[in-house]
């Protein structure tokens, strides 16, 4: 684990990684008002206390099973065109809403999702940890109820998609690696990603909170997290943790403002060792 000494464009770039809340990006009136299911889903997990933890993996096992947990999870998206699955109903109100206020207390979960996984453990342990609670690494009904009492805005609220949403360009990505180096950039392929990019959700997710929405369509509002907020100071240094796979932002005075998990290196391309200096940060390379 070593320390990244960082330049006043590193904290700038923290900075992009937590876009103002949904609520302060949204204040034009929508051409095409969220349905009554998505309002009741939105209010769903805004209401929330009580978790039940699932992973994808147990979905994908659980696929032709009837789940039945001791709390109702997240209503599957009932339409003609598209008829509810196990895996559009496994997502959990209450890991949602851990997940988003975990994000907006700046201990990243990692994608919004409504599963429990590797990078919420490490977040709720992070914060756990942070805040002089019993670290756990578990998303249960005791950490909802600190996370609330210390922020009361609601998980999710909505959106008016704007036009320069929809603008793009978006491009077609190849699943070739050696295609990819070719492209002048990995864009997003659709509004709907850049969309779920924006609020840090994942892509699932925001489709089951909006069935039947138009993502390309401006004027449309949607259900999105209420994720990212301004970090409360200013970043003087990064501590990359190899061996954790996090990556922690301090002020000055050692005081955490962040945390993220991360993919650091790999056997064929090891992450360096050692002490250095951010002279310059490349948007979009």
């Amino acid at each position: 684990m070593r320390r990244l000494l960082l330049a006043a464009a590193c904290a700038a770039l923290l900075a992009a990684c937590s876009p103002p809340a949904a609520h302060e990006q949204s204040a034009q009136a929508p051409t095409y008002p969220i349905s009554t299911q998505s309002r009741d889903l939105m209010e769903l997990v805004n209401a929330t206390e009580t978790v039940t933890l699932r992973t994808r993996a147990d979905v994908a096992t659980n696929a032709d099973a009837s789940i039945q947990p001791e709390y109702a999870p997240l209503p599957a998206a009932q339409t003609e065109a598209q008829p509810a699955t196990d895996e559009m109903s496994a997502q959990d109100a209450g890991v949602t809403r851990i997940q988003v206020l975990l994000d907006r207390a700046h201990y990243s979960p990692g994608v919004i999702d409504g599963y429990d996984g590797e990078n919420v453990r490490k977040a709720i342990s992070e914060y756990q940890a942070r805040n002089n609670l019993t670290v756990t690494g578990v998303a249960d009904d005791s950490l909802l109820e600190t996370l609330s009492a210390r922020d009361s805005a609601p998980a999710l609220v909505t959106y008016v998609i704007a036009a320069q949403d929809v603008a793009g360009p978006f491009v077609d990505v190849p699943s070739d690696l050696e295609a990819q180096s070719r492209l002048d950039r990995l864009g997003y392929e659709s509004a709907a990603e850049a969309l779920a990019e924006k609020f840090h959700m994942d892509e699932d997710l925001l489709r089951m909170l909006n069935p039947n929405a138009d993502f390309a369509r401006p004027g449309t509002e949607i259900v999105v997290a209420n994720a990212g907020g301004d970090l409360n100071g200013s970043v003087a240094s990064i501590v990359v943790d190899k061996e954790a796979k996090v990556v922690r932002a301090f002020d000055a005075n050692d005081q955490l403002l962040a945390f993220y998990p991360a993919t650091i290196g790999s056997g064929d391309a090891p992450a360096p060792t050692g002490d250095f200096e951010v002279r310059a940060v490349a948007l979009n390379p």
